[in-house]
């Protein structure tokens, strides 16, 4: 709200200097608001995993989406994961590289629901926290993901080696051009695996777990 519009803090607002019949909101709202202001907040990541030697990690590109996350500074960082209860080790190792909430999806045995089932879960949670963006890390199964969740959300897929915000928008990096992309939140990256330094590991962080259950 800018200075010549303090009265609109009442619910009246005196009327503008320009005139725009166009405009359907009350003489002078337009000048005491920004529309255009986003109410969208944070990142969500889809957290992969792999067998390591008989060990069950994050991988390391998704280890990278979240340094992203955290390094662009957009709000929380929530995290999805889709697998039975053994994967509860995990969440530390979220937390730790800088998950904030993690959306454990729990499946019963080895997750044998679609690429679609998965494409819903990220509907539900972002419904539920309204993200400004999600990241997914373009393996095999990311791809596939990022796939599903465009046509499920109807949202662009920008393929990108880095990301940046500069604050009305983002800029995607492709290793040759940098181009922005504007629009509603959220933005959908598919973020080439290997192209982010590494992120500091902080033994001991918190963070929040959410368990789903998949039918």
């Amino acid at each position: 709200m800018n200075d010549k519009c303090s009265s609109c803090s009442s619910g009246s607002c005196s009327p503008g200097s320009s005139d725009k019949s166009q405009d359907r909101l009350p003489p002078g709202m337009l000048d005491c608001y920004d529309i255009t202001e986003r109410s969208a907040d944070g990142t969500i990541v889809w957290i992969e995993t792999e067998d390591r030697d008989g060990v069950l990690s994050i991988t390391d590109p998704v280890k990278e989406i979240i340094g992203k996350a955290k390094e662009l500074n957009l709000g929380r960082v929530f995290g999805i994961l889709f697998g039975p209860a053994e994967f509860r080790p995990l969440y530390h190792e979220a937390f730790a590289y800088g998950v904030d909430t993690l959306y454990h999806f729990r499946t019963k045995g080895i997750d044998m629901h679609s690429v679609k089932d998965h494409a819903e879960a990220f509907a539900e949670v972002s419904d539920r926290v309204h993200p400004m963006l999600m990241m997914i890390s373009s393996t095999q199964k990311g791809k596939e993901l990022t796939a599903s969740v465009s046509d499920t959300l109807d949202l662009n897929v920008n393929e990108c080696t880095d990301l940046r915000w500069i604050g009305k928008a983002f800029v995607c990096i492709d290793g040759v051009s940098e181009n922005e992309i504007r629009g509603r939140p959220p933005v959908l990256i598919s973020l080439i695996s290997g192209s982010l330094p590494m992120p500091e590991k902080e033994e001991g962080r918190k963070g929040t777990a959410v368990i789903r259950t998949f039918p």
